[in-house]
């Protein structure tokens, strides 16, 4: 009888010790989830060391210094080039055959715009740059805006539905109404939203 009652009480204690085991378990685990939901992100690094913008194609290009003959020794022969409202505009592909473009003016780089896709978001920008001075849509798409920092010299194509950056627009610092009727035009930026047209083939 003993015996009996000893088993008994070496199950019980047994189901016990699960239940505090696995009571124990859930606080643990519990916790580790709060923690890992307390703990703030860490930006991604919008500029590397060097002071280039991670993911872009046309770092080593600056706006009214570079030389068109430059540019092609830095990306390589253009696949096209045409003029463009008086610019020779030349037409670069990436490794994702996407295009990028420069336009430049008496032999040099006048205005680039290129494909970003680092997962770079607007608001990375605005912390390394400051709020942008003008804010304009894009000419072909109703998702998309352009954030544009005047004294920076840099554009951001911005994907309004997730803050995604996914252009780039580098030019020779300028003023608001100079940068609309000179650059905003060439890369397909307008003030008016009612402006919006299909994009060309």
């Amino acid at each position: 009888m003993n015996i009996t009652r000893n088993k008994r009480f070496a199950l019980l204690v047994g189901i016990c010790l699960v239940f505090f085991v696995i009571f124990l378990s859930s606080l643990f685990l519990t916790g580790g989830e709060k923690t890992k939901e307390e703990k703030p992100q860490t930006a991604r690094p919008v500029v590397d060391t060097r002071g280039n913008i991670v993911g872009s194609k046309f770092n080593q290009v600056i706006p009214g210094k570079t030389t068109g003959d430059e540019l092609i020794n830095q990306e390589g022969a253009p696949e096209e080039s045409e003029i463009d409202r008086g610019l020779e505009k030349l037409l670069f592909f990436d490794r994702d055959e996407l295009y990028n473009y420069a336009w430049e003016k008496d032999g040099v780089v006048v205005v680039t715009k290129e494909n970003l896709f680092e997962n770079s978001k607007a608001d990375d920008f605005i912390t390394m740059f400051g709020n942008p001075n003008i804010k304009l849509y894009h000419m072909y798409s109703e998702d998309l805006m352009w954030y544009i920092f005047l004294p920076k010299g840099i554009g951001i194509q911005v994907s309004q539905s997730d803050n995604q950056v996914t252009g780039l627009v580098r030019f020779q610092p300028q003023s608001r109404e100079s940068f609309i009727i000179n650059v905003a035009p060439l890369v397909g930026m307008t003030t008016q939203k009612e402006d919006l047209i299909a994009e060309p083939e």
